[in-house]
């Protein structure tokens, strides 16, 4: 299989994109080619995700996403992750960042998708990947309890709110801690699309949850209303009413949007 990515050579030339189609294994020596050390600013960086020709690096104009990244920032021993995705039989990639040291291990874990990610979608899928690392990974009887450890927001030392689909990931170099890993013979690849419907169900059950509580308030302010026998209304139950709608629902956003003629540009 061949999967799309994007170089830049300068972070801040977010707009000198540089497509590049490469196998699983192409993309492992381009990620482990060893490098010069240099500042940050100044290292070459790739994103799993492809862009509409002629724009720049933005969520908003990114098409699909192609691989999935995670990005661990210690907690876990990159041996012991290696040996639980290697004990499930995964195709995967790893390497440590520029800023492994000593006392943490920084690493990435690059896997495959089945297919190409709508960048529509991707929140969900990066969302069920965190899911899928919990149930797995930070689960699995191969890592000993001991170094099952959480950070002080109670994450699991894997950014899971990177759910931007044009993030971007520094190619680095290779330090005194520098290790890598390839496993490209096995051909097992993770059921994203089911770890990320599961997201999305449950994201929308939350909307509906809001918009019931909603329509409770809507109802409430009505009463109010009614019962204020001439005295003048103060409209800051409207005002907590409308402002919840606006967050909750998206065609609330799209009207108010209009109005204003403005346009809505999808968060990270």
């Amino acid at each position: 299989s061949m999967y799309n990515v994007t170089l830049f050579r300068h972070v801040w030339q977010p707009e000198k994109m540089i497509a590049k189609k490469y196998t699983f294994e192409e993309l492992y020596n381009f990620l482990t080619h060893e490098r010069q050390p240099v500042k940050k600013k100044n290292q070459v960086a790739w994103c799993p995700a492809t862009f509409k020709a002629g724009t720049k690096k933005a969520n908003h104009n990114c098409n699909h996403v192609t691989m999935m990244v995670i990005d661990v920032d210690g907690g876990y021993l990159f041996e012991d992750v290696e040996l639980t995705l290697s004990k499930l039989r995964l195709r995967f990639m790893m390497h440590t960042s520029f800023s492994c040291g000593a006392q943490y291990d920084r690493f990435r874990v690059v896997l495959p998708l089945h297919a190409p990610v709508p960048a529509a979608d991707w929140r969900f899928y990066h969302l069920g990947m965190i899911a899928w690392w919990n149930d797995y990974v930070h689960n699995s009887w191969v890592i000993p309890k001991e170094r099952q450890k959480k950070d002080k927001d109670g994450l699991k030392f894997v950014d899971a709110k990177a759910h931007d689909c044009s993030r971007g990931y520094f190619a680095g170099y290779r330090t005194k801690y520098w290790r890598s890993a390839l496993h490209a013979d096995d051909s097992g690849i993770p059921d994203w699309d089911k770890y990320a419907q599961s997201q999305k169900r449950d994201h929308y059950e939350k909307l509906g949850k809001k918009k019931r509580e909603a329509e409770e308030r809507r109802k409430k302010l009505e009463a109010f209303n009614k019962n204020l026998e001439g005295r003048r209304s103060s409209y800051s139950d409207r005002r907590k009413y409308v402002y919840e709608m606006l967050k909750t629902q998206r065609d609330w956003r799209a009207i108010l949007a209009s109005k204003l003629g403005a346009k809505i540009i999808p968060s990270p």
